[in-house]
């Protein structure tokens, strides 16, 4: 026994002798922003250093594992930010401040203020692999003043997807 097959909608055309007739097919499809983040996983800093490249922040391509992906669609950007969660903090009570930077600074001094601002990036920037660094600035106050110890602390990046 046949099991019959059904659409939802159908277009139906009727010939008859000497006559045509054409049918027409709507065809749709959705083109979505599909991307991945990605940031430093961990970085090990050396003691008494200033201004260090912790790493990098690019939008790759959210593709599937078949490699199925868009990146960011043509009328929309990805803004990313980057929140000090505060100072690298040790087990004995120490505490180093620091300031996360797009760009190296010459001084030594502490700032007190982060300047990663909003970086955006388009599928251009996909396409083209851009990636913006990362830099931790820790002035040398903060050193001389840092009780021995091994100090943790973290970064978090937040990536927005909007409209242009």
């Amino acid at each position: 026994m046949a099991t019959p097959a059904l659409a939802d909608d159908f277009n139906h055309a009727t010939v008859t002798d000497k006559s045509s007739q054409e049918g027409k097919t709507e065809v749709t499809s959705t083109v979505a922003s599909n991307f991945t983040l990605q940031v430093p996983a961990s970085f090990t800093l050396a003691y008494n250093t200033f201004d260090t490249k912790i790493g990098g922040v690019k939008i790759l391509n959210g593709a599937d594992v078949n490699g199925n992906g868009y990146g960011i669609a043509a009328n929309q950007v990805v803004n990313v930010t980057a929140k000090n969660n505060g100072p690298l903090t040790s087990k004995n009570g120490g505490a180093i401040k620091f300031t996360v930077n797009d760009q190296a600074s010459e001084s030594k001094d502490s700032f007190d203020s982060d300047n990663f601002g909003t970086k955006q990036f388009t599928n251009s920037d996909v396409i083209s692999g851009r990636e913006v660094p990362v830099f931790m600035h820790i002035g040398q106050d903060q050193w001389n003043n840092a009780a021995s110890g091994n100090y943790t602390g973290s970064i978090t990046f937040n990536a927005t997807l909007t409209n242009k």
